[in-house]
Parts: structure tokens; C-alpha cells; sequence
């Protein structure tokens, strides 16, 4: 709506509305989190097949996340789970899957908040990754700030546009 000149979202370039234009930073290999006494959390590798069988904890509906993992489960045929909660707080998503709410599939940053209480392992399903993206408005000629902050992002990071 106008409101926001640019974002870091989880979508891929060509994923984003018509109204909008964007660069990948970078891809993120997405990881389970499971409770730390549940079956699976001795294990190094799961599948999306052996997670169909859980709870979800899991991004709300339309977030490029949730697209992603909800992709991963139709490609690797797999039915996805039940989803028992939603949330972006990575926190409260740790604390659900924590206390047995279900397991959680998630960016390595989110694992690398994780307690004592739940363990990252690592998924077998290709092209389940995280795409982050900046992304700003396509009509931005009348944002000077804007233009020059892409300018210096533009030094830092890998931008197409």
C-alpha cells in the first residue's frame, strides 16, 4: 500500500506481486525442529514422509515460508500434517514445538535460537530453501531516499535491479 519503501521478505524475485521488484541475498536450507524427547530428534536426517505423520507448527498461510514447505510436501508427495498453530515469532514457535504442540520447519536462522528443549535436523527434500529478498515498489522514482539506499545495498549485496 505504499506505506513501506523496502523490505527483506521470504519470497523469490519471481514470486513477488506485479507492484513490486526485487533481488535475491541469499537461499536458506530449510531444517525440521523437532520436541527433544520425540523419536525423530535422535536421528540426523528426516524426511518430509516421516513428518506427515505429526503436528505442524508453521507460518501462516500466504507467507513465502509457508508456500515453500507447503510445495515441498505436494512434490515429495507426502501429505502435508495437520497444522496445530501459526506464528512468525521465531520464539514462539521454539516454545510450541518445545512443549509438544508438533515440529516445526524452519530457516537455519530460527534453529539457531533453539533451546535446550528442541532439536534442528536436517531434512532430505531437495529444494525445500528459504528465498530472502529485498524487495521495494516499482514505482520509486519519487523516493530519493529510497534510491539511495538500494545504491548502498546495491555495495553490499548481489542486487539484479
Amino acid at each position: 500500500d505504499g506505506t513501506v519503501d523496502a523490505a527483506v521478505i521470504t519470497f523469490a524475485p519471481d514470486r513477488l506481486p506485479a507492484r513490486l521488484e526485487g533481488s535475491l541475498i541469499t537461499q536458506e536450507r530449510l531444517l525440521a525442529l523437532v520436541p527433544y524427547g520425540h523419536e525423530l530428534a535422535a536421528r540426523h536426517r528426516v524426511s518430509l514422509a516421516e513428518l506427515a505423520t505429526e503436528s505442524l507448527v508453521t507460518f501462516p498461510g500466504g507467507s513465502g515460508v509457508r508456500q515453500t514447505i507447503d510445495e515441498g510436501f505436494r512434490a515429495a508427495r507426502a501429505r502435508r500434517p495437520a497444522v496445530t498453530a501459526e506464528t512468525i515469532d521465531p520464539l514462539a514457535m521454539i516454545e510450541l514445538v518445545g512443549v509438544g504442540l508438533g515440529v516445526a520447519i524452519v530457516p537455519p536462522s530460527f534453529a539457531d535460537l533453539a533451546t535446550p528443549a528442541v532439536r534442528a535436523v536436517e531434512l532430505t527434500a531437495p529444494g525445500l530453501w528459504e528465498n530472502v529478498t529485498l524487495a521495494w515498489p516499482r514505482e520509486r522514482r519519487a523516493l530519493p531516499a529510497l534510491d539511495a539506499f538500494l545504491e548502498l545495498a546495491a555495495e553490499w549485496l548481489p542486487l539484479d535491479s
